[in-house]
């Protein structure tokens, strides 16, 4: 019996009771979008919702889903991300931030919508009565037609710098492109990356100080 009639039964219609809990059609798909990664080689690891591959470069191709559950009787929205963890780059931010290195953090993730085509932010829609298998089969097999081929392109620590500038966070961007001209021993290049980020940040109507301060501890720890 598959996860679906398990989870549903033989039809996967609502019970008489109601319509389905959003957590049991947010269950169900991901149950769909693990049956289309896990021939490609991604495994889940401690969260849900996310889908990791190992690579032999330090790189893992990473798949998100994201789900926002309605408090009403709405539909259940979902969407997908795509993006690459550099584990070395990773580590040190972690080590700066003084947090667990984990590996849910990715170093850029990018809307599939937005690598697709149309370059358009794309939302898939669940109603409450019915699992819609078709919609959930749709998402996943988007993932895996241009999410692939996009992952493809990030082989080495130069084309990182393309997916940092491209794909990062733009505020804080700059912390990474950083780690990885240190990393690709370019310090001289980190620290002016540093300086000019800080700089920058200063002059902002609202500091994040946050965001100052780890520049600043990456920079310590670059120079000494």
């Amino acid at each position: 019996m598959t996860f679906l009639k398990r989870l549903f039964g033989s039809t996967g219609e609502a019970s008489p009771l109601g319509n389905l809990r959003p957590i049991e059609i947010r269950e169900a798909l991901y149950a769909v979008v693990n049956a289309h990664l896990e021939p490609h080689g991604f495994v889940r690891k401690k969260t849900p919702d996310t889908w990791f591959r190992e690579r032999c470069d330090g790189f893992l191709d990473v798949v998100n889903i994201t789900t926002i559950l309605p408090e009403n009787k709405g539909p259940v929205i979902a969407n997908a991300h795509v993006g690459i963890h550099c584990t070395e780059l990773e580590r040190i931010k972690a080590k700066i931030a003084s947090r667990r290195y984990a590996v849910n953090y990715p170093t850029f993730t990018k809307y599939v919508g937005y690598i697709m085509p149309q370059a358009a932010f794309i939302k898939w829609m669940f109603p409450r009565n019915k699992f819609a298998e078709d919609v959930a089969t749709e998402l996943a097999a988007t993932v895996v037609k241009y999410g692939l081929p996009w992952f493809e392109q990030f082989s080495g620590m130069e084309s990182l710098k393309k997916g940092i500038t491209d794909f990062g966070i733009k505020q804080g961007s700059f912390i990474s492109l950083a780690i990885l001209e240190d990393l690709l021993s370019h310090k001289d290049v980190a620290i002016a990356i540093l300086d000019e980020g800080i700089s920058q940040l200063m002059t902002e109507k609202k500091v994040d100080e946050n965001l100052v301060s780890l520049a600043q501890k990456l920079k310590d720890f670059l120079t000494n």
